[in-house]
């Protein structure tokens, strides 16, 4: 197992060199290092295991490596060093998804331990060389909407985050970013943009490799990787069809799940290679007019256009659960489309979501919205059809207004 230690204590380095070596890792395979040469191996993607030393004088610099290998070789496992047990410090390591921490000096079972792990996770699979064989092929799930601001993005970097890092699912997931210039979801799941971009990758398709592309693009959690536009050039320098779908066929023999934000109001080569490589398209809505309106008339485009109606979704995104206003028979009529998925309306969790960077999982993991994202994260992996809304059944309709408008739309 090659391993890569960046510590700055001579004496420490010594201690964690030899503690490798009697937990069987030889001597070729281990790569010391300090701080500042540590950038010079983060993107091997050979490197399965990366211990760090976090000491009182070096923490700031140790989380500056610690999130820049994080971002930039995602598959692989960070382990930080620390010099003497603080409980504030092992919560600041959490929150930036490390499980496994170690002391000084080494303990050798538990080192052994955590190289256990690596290696029942590997399996000796290709998968951890970002490559999942030649027979893999991953799922393509795009989020789309015809009306602005319905939260296209917002579902798009929640889901994944649900698909890469819940538990009941975790598979490697790419989020592709394909709204001009904006980078919302690296935004939202307070990732740190990589240079390679979906309009790089296009430009040089054919000479690119997957496993570059696993090794070179933005890396949000251990789990769930990042590649967006260009912020120069994004909604200048056009996408085209045919390149996009070739680099889609790339991302998907590294990633079991390519979610694609697909931005509002686009007919272009993004939309129609995001929607032919789609193996579900999700159409966001919510409950106003105006979005009920143009949802319609965009899924019944989309079966103009040939797409294939069993894999398209219609998900109402800040659904009232709880005020009982609304049935879902009206709204599928208004629609003319069976709803499959309902998000909750939580706007002030959301809020702060957005404000910290965080998805919702991972800020208001008890929240209702959280849950619902959960569920439709699990949903999409089983191949559910139906996600029923979460809502107090004895509420009665509340006779708003809305009722007459949603009548006529029936129409």
């Amino acid at each position: 197992m090659k391993t890569l230690v960046a510590l700055e204590n001579f004496e420490i380095q010594q201690n964690v060199i030899s503690a490798l070596n009697e937990s069987g890792i030889e001597a070729q395979h281990i790569i010391p290092c300090s701080y500042k040469d540590a950038g010079l191996f983060i993107k091997d993607t050979d490197i399965q295991l990366f211990l760090v030393e976090v000491s009182d004088n070096s923490t700031e610099e140790a989380f500056k490596i610690i999130d820049l290998l994080k971002s930039a070789n995602g598959f692989a496992t960070i382990v930080p060093i620390l010099t003497k047990k603080d409980s504030d410090l092992i919560l600041q390591l959490i929150k930036r998804g490390i499980s496994d921490v170690l002391l000084s000096p080494i303990n050798i079972t538990e080192l052994q331990g955590i190289i256990k792990k690596i290696s029942s996770a590997s399996g000796g699979s290709s998968a951890m060389q970002g490559h999942q064989g030649p027979n893999f092929k991953g799922k393509v799930v795009t989020i789309t909407s015809y009306k602005g601001g319905t939260g296209v993005s917002t579902i798009a970097a929640n889901l994944g985050f649900c698909l890469a890092e819940l538990d009941a699912v975790r598979k490697k997931t790419l989020i592709l970013d394909l709204a001009n210039q904006s980078n919302h979801c690296s935004i939202l799941l307070g990732a740190q943009p990589s240079n390679l971009t979906i309009h790089s990758i296009c430009k040089d398709v054919n000479r690119m490799e997957s496993s570059y592309i696993f090794s070179s693009c933005a890396w949000a959690t251990p789990n769930l990787a990042i590649i967006g536009t260009d912020p120069d050039i994004g909604g200048v320098e056009e996408i085209r069809f045919e390149p996009l779908m070739k680099a889609i066929n790339l991302f998907t023999e590294s990633f079991e799940y390519v979610i694609i934000d697909l931005p509002t109001h686009c007919f272009d080569g993004r939309f129609l290679a995001a929607v032919d490589k789609a193996d579900q398209v999700v159409v966001v809505s919510t409950i106003d007019i105006t979005a009920i309106r143009d949802s319609r008339l965009y899924l019944s485009m989309l079966r103009s256009l040939g797409a294939d109606t069993n894999k398209t979704r219609l998900l109402i995104n800040r659904y009232d659960c709880e005020s009982g206003m609304f049935k879902t028979k009206d709204l599928e009529q208004a629609l003319q489309n069976a709803i499959s998925f309902y998000v909750p309306n939580d706007f002030k969790s959301m809020v702060e979501s957005v404000q910290n960077g965080q998805a919702i999982l991972e800020c208001k993991p008890n929240s209702m919205i959280a849950e619902a994202l959960a569920e439709l994260a699990i949903g999409i992996d089983n191949g559910a059809m139906f996600v029923p809304p979460k809502m107090d059944t004895k509420k009665k309709p509340t006779g708003s207004g809305f009722g007459g408008l949603l009548m006529n739309l029936k129409k």
